[in-house]
């Protein structure tokens, strides 16, 4: 089966485009955008999940979770995790890690999409908000 494009649009009105990305992020769907360079898909026992450039207390973090069968879903751009859900702990609910690193221009747009995904859906600003 192939994995689904989205054709996410750059400007300030992509909502729509989120909305698409998330409703296929968290029914566990697989989807990546036309150029392949941001891309979701769901966590399988036993296969591996690459890191890309991410590094330091992030990847910690990031290969903690992992390791205890925690990620059910990771976004990348490119071959890095820039968010991924974690399963919450019995009685709680799953939630979504996102990075505050900047590794490009490109990058940044794409977590930039997050945040304001998070702040629309959630009312989460992002890590720099006051």
């Amino acid at each position: 089966m192939s994995t689904p494009v989205l054709a996410l649009k750059h400007g300030r009105n992509h909502s729509r485009d989120l909305e698409t990305m998330a409703t296929r992020s968290n029914s566990g769907l697989a989807w990546r955008n036309s150029s392949n360079s941001f891309h979701g898909e769901p966590v399988q026992a036993g296969h591996r999940v690459g890191h890309g450039e991410m590094s330091g207390p992030e990847l910690d973090e990031f290969l903690d979770h992992l390791n205890a069968g925690r990620v059910e879903y990771v976004i990348f751009s490119y071959s890095t995790p820039i968010a991924y859900l974690v399963k919450g702990a019995p009685g709680h609910a799953s939630f979504w890690l996102i990075t505050s690193t900047r590794y490009s221009n490109t990058t940044s747009q794409q977590v930039g999409r997050l945040y304001l995904l998070t702040q629309e859906k959630f009312g989460y600003a992002g890590p720099d908000a006051s």
